[in-house]
């Protein structure tokens, strides 16, 4: 039986915690180990800033994160939708992940899988899939 959540978030860097939050909640349920739950949520956490910040001067307007389990994996879809952006208050952001960043080893070392893609709209796309 395939369990979904599915949330709509603003691009906005606070609220990354809140996409994080619920995989962690949802990989305990799964039934992953505690220390496998928290390393997932760090993967959400870098893949939500990879998927949100567009540049040195702006966030998506939004994006979504959609978490499908099933009895043998836990897949993570996070992908930016929206026609417009949010600026940056800052311009040299600390969220902001650069080219060799620690968030994509955080991801491939935690995951079993991880793919960036763009959606059809043209829009950054990271797949992340976990064997449970």
């Amino acid at each position: 039986m395939m369990n979904s959540i599915s949330l709509r978030v603003s691009g906005h860097p606070d609220y990354i915690q809140v996409c994080s939050s619920t995989t962690i909640a949802a990989a305990n349920i799964a039934g992953f180990d505690i220390d496998t739950v928290d390393e997932m949520g760090m993967a959400v956490v870098e893949g939500c800033k990879m998927i949100s910040c567009h540049d040195s001067c702006s966030w998506c307007s939004e994006y979504i994160i959609n978490m499908d389990i099933d009895e043998n994996t836990f897949t993570i879809v996070i992908q930016a939708i929206g026609d417009h952006c949010l600026e940056k208050t800052k311009k040299i952001c600390t969220m902001c992940p650069k080219e060799g960043d620690l968030g994509l080893a955080i991801i491939n070392s935690v995951m079993d899988k991880a793919e960036f893609s763009t959606n059809e709209e043209g829009k950054r796309k990271l797949t992340m899939i976990k064997s449970i």
